[in-house]
C-alpha cells in the first residue's frame, strides 16, 4: 500500500472490492468469493458508484492496478 498515506479501513476495502469487481474471473474464482467476504465485513458500495469512492481508496486501487500491471483510471474516477 502506499506508503505515507493516511487511510482507513473502509478504504482499503473500497479499494479491494472495486479490485475484485473489475478483475474477477467469474462466480467461481477468488475475487468473486473476495466481494462476498467484503460485503460480510460491512462494507457495500453505493448504488451508483463505478469504482473506488475516496482518495486514499483510489491511490490503493492504482497501486494494486500497478503492481498487477494493468491500469482502469476510468473505472476509479466514479464520474469525476
Amino acid at each position: 500500500m502506499t506508503a505515507g498515506h493516511d487511510y482507513t479501513r473502509w478504504d482499503v476495502l473500497d479499494a479491494r472490492y472495486w479490485w475484485a469487481a473489475h478483475h474477477h474471473a467469474g462466480q467461481w474464482s477468488d475475487e468473486y468469493r473476495t466481494i462476498g467476504r467484503i460485503e460480510q465485513m460491512g462494507y457495500r458500495p453505493g448504488r451508483i458508484a463505478r469504482g473506488p469512492e475516496t482518495d486514499a481508496a483510489r491511490m490503493i486501487y492504482a497501486d494494486r492496478c500497478h503492481a498487477h500491471g494493468c491500469t482502469h483510471e476510468e473505472e476509479t474516477d466514479n464520474g469525476r
